[in-house]
């Protein structure tokens, strides 16, 4: 049996017709600066002719995110929330579902950034301002990525697994490993704070083009995801580690 592929999405699909295949594409567009309440029979060509916006940007935006869900489910933060899920399963969830989507934003933000800057760094000085913490987060966050999946997580599974008496040896392992991720995280979240605070939150004028929304945009989602993981890390999987060893 042959499944159904989707439409391809072109600069004349309407946004009601856009919509109805993205259930995500209206949060995209609002975090963009537009407001597509009563919009629906125009096409993204005509939005993009009146705002000004390059038409291949938004539809290369609006794609890359289709269905694109970062959100815990709510039976995992309940299960979390009433210490239902194991350290092994809260691992699992992270590396399937949030590091994926962090990776990817993670490209992005390393390539889009460096090239607003060059176009708009005089126009919008805090550019220039914010990159070395922009770099500082960027770098740091892509070591303890690959940190956490070769070599935390699975310390954390083979520890949550040992069925005789756990080495002291591996304890030691998993208590460094722990103070390593806590360690990064204090890094990125400084840098996280000097970026909001020279950006003014990574607001932006109604005048910005497409280019300059989409950049802050991604780098606003990185930060809100790495937000997510982080708040699952430092309120369940290190405390229970912590306590268990």
């Amino acid at each position: 049996m042959k499944t159904k592929q989707k439409d391809v999405l072109t600069a004349d699909t309407t946004l009601g017709q856009i919509f109805n295949r993205n259930s995500y594409a209206q949060e995209l567009l609002r975090s963009i600066g537009f407001k597509p309440d009563g919009q629906s029979e125009k096409t993204l060509r005509q939005i993009c002719s009146e705002r000004q916006w390059s038409e291949n940007e938004v539809l290369e935006w609006i794609g890359h995110h289709e269905e694109k869900e970062t959100t815990p489910s709510p039976t995992f933060v309940e299960n979390l929330f009433n210490n239902d899920v194991s350290v092994s399963e809260v691992c699992h969830y992270l590396k399937k579902e949030t590091i994926p989507e962090i990776e990817t934003l993670l490209a992005k933000v390393k390539k889009e950034y460096a090239r607003v800057l060059k176009i708009h760094g005089i126009q919008y000085p805090w550019l220039k301002e914010a990159a070395p913490y922009v770099d500082q987060l960027t770098d740091k966050l892509q070591y303890l990525i690959y940190f956490e999946k070769m070599t935390f997580y699975p310390l954390v599974d083979e520890y949550s697994h040992q069925k005789e008496k756990i080495l002291d040896r591996d304890v030691q392992n998993l208590k460094r490993s722990v103070q390593i991720v806590r360690d990064d995280h204090q890094t990125i979240q400084k840098s996280i704070h000097h970026i909001n605070r020279l950006s003014n939150g990574l607001n932006y004028p109604e005048s910005a083009c497409s280019t300059f929304r989409i950049a802050t945009n991604q780098l606003r989602m990185l930060i809100d995801l790495v937000g997510r993981h982080f708040d699952i890390e430092d309120k369940h999987l290190l405390p229970t580690l912590e306590s268990k060893l």
